[in-house]
């Protein structure tokens, strides 16, 4: 059996995707697995134009493909099963910020060549049912995403905290404070984190407690901390993966739908964050106005017991109770032979 791999926008082989991929190996005999990844969204014309030539010829030989995006769409392959693993990429908090505030929003086909789509959550489900035209699609519910069901093994949470442990001794046995931002603001614009006072923040958690950021901005508020602020406080640089953090954080605060989404699957507080205006943000303020916050020094008072309105948001990104995604994936294919 042939089954591809694919994913572009510079997002190259996924956790989820890489997640399915290890488990198909493993599981299904015979397998052979091929891969697409390319940067379509590269400013270099010929190579742009070259991306576009090999996905054509791709989809006119592909048998079987597995996708998180609709950068290769669906119906642009010939035969076999086509299955969306919908990871909660900013597009699904842009669509549906159009269709709940444009009046004369029209659904659209990106995803109509698709045979399944793993929802996920039911926010994702809601997603598709309302802004895509798919009439012969299959949303699988009650299944979540690949990383999400990692996260929940006990394992992987240990390991990856002892991966950051070892990196960040101060941090070994205390909870963990993720702030995690996605995006740049512009040089031109004025940073949100103008007034923020790091070090009152900081004095304001309890010495239980551990910061993790990869927010350069809040880097920048760092520089003038003494050395007795490294028993709660650490930053972390582009080398290391952020999505490692929401495998053992306690909290999130963020400005990232999918960081978010994840997060909500361990059942754990996520709050939203004001950064640079995308379209999550958008989303939760309308939606979800508790969770906003619009400014970081109120971050203190968010450190609280998992409320009513974190429970309500967990259900809503994420399935309670899932099979492995994997196993679901592997079944469409090979019941299919």
């Amino acid at each position: 059996m042939k089954i591809s791999i694919s994913s572009s926008r510079k997002r190259g082989l996924t956790p989820d995707l890489r997640l399915v991929q290890k488990y198909l190996k493993n599981n299904i005999e015979d397998l052979e697995i091929s891969y697409f990844m390319a940067d379509e969204t590269s400013k270099n014309r010929m190579a742009k134009k070259g991306f576009k030539d090999a996905k054509k010829r791709y989809c006119n030989t592909v048998e079987n493909v597995i996708c998180v995006d609709a950068s290769i769409q669906g119906k642009k392959y010939k035969t076999g099963k086509k299955v969306l693993i919908a990871v909660p990429y900013d597009y699904q908090f842009k669509a549906v910020n159009r269709v709940e505030t444009e009046p004369d929003y029209k659904k659209t086909n990106s995803f109509k060549g698709f045979d399944y789509i793993i929802a996920g959550s039911p926010f994702t489900k809601e997603v598709y049912t309302k802004c895509y035209n798919i009439p012969n699609c299959q949303i699988i519910e009650n299944v979540v995403t690949p990383m999400a069901w990692n996260m929940r093994r006990e394992k992987a949470a240990r390991d990856s905290r002892e991966k950051y442990e070892r990196m960040f001794p101060k941090m070994k046995g205390k909870k963990v404070i993720a702030i995690l931002t996605n995006g740049k603001v512009k040089e031109d614009e004025p940073s949100p984190y103008e007034g923020f006072h790091l070090k009152k923040v900081l004095d304001s958690i309890d010495s239980s407690y551990f910061v993790i950021t990869n927010s350069e901005e809040i880097l920048d508020h760092a520089i003038t901390l003494g050395n007795e602020y490294t028993e709660k406080f650490a930053y972390i640089n582009k080398a290391l993966d952020p999505r490692r953090i929401l495998y053992f954080a306690e909290y999130l605060f963020t400005n990232s739908g999918m960081y978010a989404s994840y997060m909500a699957g361990r059942g754990k507080s996520v709050y939203c964050i004001g950064y640079v205006e995308n379209n999550f943000e958008k989303f939760m303020k309308r939606r979800f106005p508790n969770l906003y916050i619009k400014t970081l020094n109120s971050v203190p008072d968010y450190i609280q017991e998992y409320g009513e309105e974190n429970k309500n948001f967990s259900r809503y990104f994420s399935y309670e109770k899932s099979e492995n995604p994997c196993e679901v994936i592997k079944r469409i294919y090979v019941d299919s032979v």
